[in-house]
């Protein structure tokens, strides 16, 4: 039994029917490197049972009584594989936007809070997408933000995975669940965690105060101008349901460090987000809604330490970056960025990114548990000042070798993420040995037309390739 830190519960706490937290992956094979071709369900399931004793997915969540403390993972004593390992059929006529549609379908759906909150969902025919190799076939994992975060939920890649094309033996190591606390046994914890909180928050905010207070005399005691409003866009608003839009991109990694090289100085993830300032720029001007100002995403950052041997929870701090959707020259859009994300990255280092995911940690989720929907529905997100303009980047690298699955060798990895009021684009960014991939969940209100979007960060990278890479 563990009990969740605050930074983890934050993810249940502000979760609504309209907004739930849970993120898809979608990992594509090509069943000619493993032994016996095509892999069917009980394949399948015999992997994941091989490596549950060592990994965290037959735990639920149980609640403390009356909300009192933060919740528990506990064993679940009933746990059935059937009831998380499933087969899915791509719909009529089996194509890439019935792929898409499936992908969609399992971000929109809630978890059941009483059982472990994780699935996977085996495709076994792809054929109908020209883009994956002939006879390929998917595995979606469908998990709880509140578990896993970016880092960690790679490392459940990984532990699924080999580096070499390895067939699964028909071995399970038995296993005995832990036996759940009773009510009265989790009452009898909490007066503790309450106070060793109290503590923790003290502890916590002696430490960020006076680096928040020495930043902000900095920042108020310079001559530069005051920086113009941050503009809002169409995803700067609450969410109007459950349904999702999703989209990907499968860009040449080369291309991607090369153009990082012509500016100094320069990382991957601003040619990303030079990429997606262009994309942007393109479908909000479509809109003829293109701000004068740049448009500000949030960008999440993983506070693991190096060494941390977390297999779950949560560990983010946030940045803010400035995404200059004003600039039509790409370059100057890159040399631009790569300017913001300095300060932004200064900033972070001033008040430190671990210090951030602890102030989470001792957010009194407990009541925001229950201020989440209240909130929502008074309109007041309509009117606040955001930090943001309602666009989150995301930028998790993914393995440079290949992996396998049973033997059969991925050939590409997607994520679709979860939304929340006045965050209605994230633009997800990973790689896979030679690829870089660019995925976007947004809502139908938002991007009725996901593949135009698509077209105009295909636009904006051919652009900042031709003029970082000219022929």
């Amino acid at each position: 039994m563990e009990q969740l830190r605050g930074g983890d519960h934050l993810w249940f706490a502000i979760e609504t029917d309209h907004a739930p937290l849970h993120f898809v992956g979608a990992a594509v094979y090509d069943p000619s490197t493993r032994a016996g071709a095509a892999i069917g369900i009980d394949d399948l399931k015999r992997t994941v049972a091989r490596e549950l004793p060592r990994l965290p997915l037959r735990k639920r969540l149980v609640a403390a009584p009356w909300r009192i403390d933060l919740p528990y993972w506990v064993d679940t004593e009933d746990f059935d594989l059937d009831d998380h390992v499933r087969e899915l059929t791509l719909p009529p006529p089996g194509d890439r936007t019935a792929f898409l549609a499936t992908m969609t379908a399992l971000l929109e759906a809630p978890f059941d809070r009483a059982r472990p909150l994780w699935e996977m969902h085996l495709i076994s025919d792809l054929d109908g997408i020209d883009e994956f190799p002939e006879g390929s076939f998917a595995v979606l994992v469908r998990v709880h933000h509140g578990q896993f975060d970016g880092t960690t939920a790679l490392k459940l890649l990984n532990a699924l995975h080999t580096t070499r094309p390895r067939t699964a033996e028909d071995t399970a190591s038995p296993w005995t669940p832990e036996r759940t606390p009773s009510p009265p046994e989790l009452l009898m914890r909490a007066p503790r965690h309450f106070l060793e909180r109290m503590w923790k928050t003290a502890a916590v905010t002696g430490t960020v105060a006076p680096r928040l207070a020495r930043r902000m005399l900095r920042r108020g005691g310079g001559s530069s101008p005051s920086k113009p409003p941050i503009p809002r866009t169409r995803f700067a608003a609450p969410l109007a349901s459950n349904r999702r839009v999703f989209d990907f991109l499968r860009l040449p990694l080369d291309d991607i460090l090369s153009i990082r090289k012509v500016v100094p100085g320069a990382t991957v993830n601003d040619v990303a987000t030079a990429i997606a300032g262009g994309a942007l720029r393109r479908y909000l001007a479509s809109l003829d809604e293109l701000p004068d100002e740049p448009v500000v995403v949030a960008m999440p950052v993983s506070a693991h330490a190096p060494d941390s041997t977390d297999d779950t929870g949560n560990r983010i701090s946030l940045m803010t970056a400035t995404v200059h959707t004003e600039i039509a020259d790409p370059l100057e859009r890159l040399r631009l960025g790569r300017q913001a994300s300095a300060r932004s990255k200064q900033a972070g280092r001033e008040i430190g990114a671990g210090n951030i995911a602890d102030l989470l940690d001792v957010v009194p989720t407990t009541l925001l548990d229950l201020a989440a929907e209240p909130l929502t529905r008074s309109g007041i997100l309509k009117v606040v000042p955001l930090p943001f303009s309602g666009i989150s980047l995301t930028n998790v690298p993914g393995p440079r070798e290949p992996l396998y699955f049973d033997g059969a060798r991925m050939v590409t990895l997607l994520g679709a993420t979860f939304l929340v009021d006045v965050m209605g684009l994230i633009i997800a960014i990973t790689s896979y040995c030679d690829e870089f991939l660019v995925a976007f969940t947004s809502t139908p209100e938002a991007v009725s037309d996901p593949g135009f979007l698509a077209d105009c960060f295909r636009a904006s990278y051919e652009e900042l390739r031709e003029a970082a890479l000219p022929d």
